[in-house]
């Protein structure tokens, strides 16, 4: 699986999502935080296609990796897909 840096996903952030207040707690000067692991990589989720067929036991296949975007003050979380975030930046 790549690996994205922190960098780049704030940039991607910058360019792509105007500054906002959290829809959960409608702060907007708190910030957000980008989890990051011990190396300094983003701590990404992901998602794995089942087919109809599956039972659910299949490691592996085709994925969708996705980072979650934290509010500072309430603990809101937004989920993004990484690949349509880094798209056209």
């Amino acid at each position: 699986m790549p690996r994205y840096s922190l960098e780049q996903l704030q940039a991607a952030f910058a360019a792509k999502l105007p500054a906002t207040p959290c829809a959960a707690c409608g702060q907007l000067d708190k910030g957000y935080t980008l989890p990051v692991d011990e190396d300094g990589a983003t701590s990404m989720l992901i998602s794995t296609f089942f087919g109809p067929d599956s039972d659910a036991k299949i490691i592996g296949g085709k994925s969708l990796a996705h980072v979650p975007l934290i509010c500072n003050n309430c603990g809101h979380t937004r989920i993004f897909n990484i690949q349509m975030l880094l798209r056209d930046v």
